[in-house]
């Protein structure tokens, strides 16, 4: 039998086997969950080559805690705020509405994420560095770029998607979809503001007045 991985999927292949179990048997859950085991087995590889061993020391457990559980509700805010709005179109409208919204708002997403999610990703470290070596005027500074390197490519991007959404939106899918243009630019203001407040949220982070 010849599969994706060649006679009896002899050469099967992690990535391979991701898609296959993704995009052509479509059991989505399964190759989302599995792609997300393969990610933390990797990345705690390379923290582990890294940083090496490591002992846990609980002389500061309490200052620990302080700083970090009031932390943790966020980012169970941000998953009901990701989902909420899908669950009222459904809710309203229905299946087909909640696809026609789920594909522009990913494309949408992904077309203004290309620009901003290096600067999320690379400010944070960056800042925080500065901050421990006492120079505190630094990291005010990388924020203060970190935002208007933002606005100067997420202004035009956003202008820019929303003028030529259209044919975008008619070569990735069909005409079906065009219904939801007129979320485009709503969401991606949306994640301008996002983005501001991410950068921003360093000054609360490196106060620690979570």
């Amino acid at each position: 039998e010849f599969g994706i991985g060649g006679v009896l999927d002899s050469a099967l292949t992690v990535v391979a086997y991701l898609y296959d179990m993704g995009f052509r048997k479509f059991q989505m859950g399964y190759a989302s969950a599995l792609g997300y085991i393969v990610f933390l087995v990797i990345y705690g590889i390379l923290i582990f080559k890294e940083a090496g061993y490591f002992e846990a020391h609980f002389l500061n457990i309490r200052s620990y805690l302080t700083y970090c559980i009031p932390l943790i509700p966020m980012m169970w805010f941000l998953w009901i705020n990701n989902m909420a709005d899908r669950y009222v179109i459904g809710y309203f409208f229905g299946p087909k509405e909640v696809g026609i919204y789920a594909a522009c708002y990913s494309i949408s997403y992904f077309v203004i994420g290309v620009f901003t999610s290096p600067i999320l990703v690379v400010v944070q470290p960056v800042v925080a560095m500065s901050w421990n070596k006492g120079d505190k005027e630094m990291a005010r500074r990388i924020i203060n770029r970190s935002i208007k390197y933002s606005l100067f490519f997420m202004i035009p991007c956003i202008v820019g998607f929303t003028l030529m959404a259209e044919p975008v939106i008619s070569a990735i899918t069909t005409k079906d979809f065009l219904g939801g243009l007129i979320i485009i630019p709503f969401v991606l203001t949306g994640y301008l503001f996002y983005v501001i407040a991410a950068l921003t949220e360093n000054v609360i982070l490196l106060f620690k007045k979570t």
